[in-house]
């Protein structure tokens, strides 16, 4: 397994964009710390933040940032060496968004590969751990993948509750309550706590605890 492209925290400009009709390794993860804008099939897409994607060789790759803000990423490129090295993504969708309800356990990875590349040069076995690592990585993302659960692309109310957690983690000291984040999109109580947990794998509630000590330990 080759690692042909690395990137931790990497900020780019709002104008900034990629266009491409296929990436030229065998495979790349992108993970959003902001939300971006992709192309999806036949379509684009707006996407929170905490959202990766995979691509392979053939798969178009376009993404560009939403808002007025800077784009805020982490990228890997790799090539694999053998068959049994592509079985690792075998199951995980292509070209299709992936949700992170525990974002933490994908940067923490990142930062250790980031760190282990820029790590001294004549460091002993180095070049023998990131291939290591990165198995963790994917391995770590496919534990985020719920292949049981509706997709959340494909709901009506994704992209209103999508900007919702936006604007919780961007506004943590706001009265988020129940009624206040249903109102937010005009839905039921019953119906926004049944939906939200589909999406991110975690209650309204506890989402906003979430928000709050990550704001706080930042």
């Amino acid at each position: 397994m080759q690692l042909k492209n690395f990137g931790f925290n990497w900020c780019e400009p709002n104008d900034f964009s990629i266009v491409k009709d296929s990436i030229a390794t065998d495979c790349a993860f992108i993970f959003f710390r902001t939300p971006v804008k992709v192309w999806i099939q036949n379509g684009y897409k707006e996407l929170e933040a905490s959202t990766g994607m995979f691509w392979t060789r053939g798969v178009k790759q376009i993404y560009y940032p939403v808002g007025i803000k800077d784009m805020v990423h982490d990228f890997i490129y790799i090539n694999f060496d053998t068959d049994a090295e592509k079985d690792y993504i075998q199951g995980i969708p292509i070209g299709f968004p992936i949700y992170f309800p525990e974002p933490q356990s994908i940067i923490h990875i990142m930062e250790v590969i980031n760190n282990e590349i820029y790590a001294n040069t004549k460091k002993q076995y180095k070049y023998e751990i990131l291939p290591r690592l990165i198995e963790i990585l994917i391995y770590k993302i496919r534990n985020n993948i719920d292949f049981q659960s509706t997709n959340p692309i494909e709901s009506p109310y994704y992209n209103v509750i999508g900007k919702l957690r936006y604007d919780i983690y961007n506004n943590v000291k706001y009265d988020w309550t129940i009624k206040t984040m249903s109102e937010y999109v005009n839905l039921s109580p019953s119906h926004f706590q049944k939906i939200y947990k589909q999406f991110f794998l975690i209650t309204p509630t506890n989402d906003v605890i979430r928000a709050r000590i990550a704001n706080a330990k930042s």
